[in-house]
């Protein structure tokens, strides 16, 4: 456990009446995500020298948002998020298409080629079995 802080639902925070009967501070009657919330707690824990792990896990409300992943690599953690099998991905080296210039507007900007989007489970599935690797987070850890 790092840390610990009060989620508030929207439906919370937009009635004032209800966290004040809940004696929420006023401070705190703020909506904040629970991704935002989890990333300060990380980089509050960190800066005062009270975090060393080097890997960050979390269920899918953390792996479908960008701006978590990116803060998490950014502060020097790797991660394990897990991500709904619908979600849109593509090859580390996607091919770029310029589609053709009309002649009227502004010319058209590069894009990729879509052909090469998958989802998670269609690419998760093409895999060979030899390009799975066994990741150990922490030696005795429970699977």
């Amino acid at each position: 456990m790092v840390d610990k802080r009060l989620f508030l639902p929207e439906e919370w925070t937009n009635d004032p009446e209800r966290c004040d009967a809940a004696a929420i501070p006023q401070a705190e009657q703020v909506y904040r995500s629970q991704t935002e919330l989890a990333l300060g707690m990380l980089q509050r824990a960190k800066a005062r020298g009270h975090l060393e792990a080097e890997w960050v896990t979390g269920d899918d409300a953390f792996g479908q948002s960008p701006a978590f992943r990116d803060a998490v690599a950014a502060g020097g953690w790797r991660y394990v998020l897990e991500v709904p099998a619908n979600t849109p991905v593509w090859p580390l080296q996607p091919t770029w298409e310029t589609p053709v210039y009309s002649g009227r507007g502004r010319p058209p900007a590069p894009r990729v080629v879509q052909s090469e989007r998958q989802t998670v489970a269609e690419r998760a599935a093409a895999l060979p079995l030899a390009a799975w690797q066994e990741l150990i987070v922490a030696e005795g850890a429970e699977e």
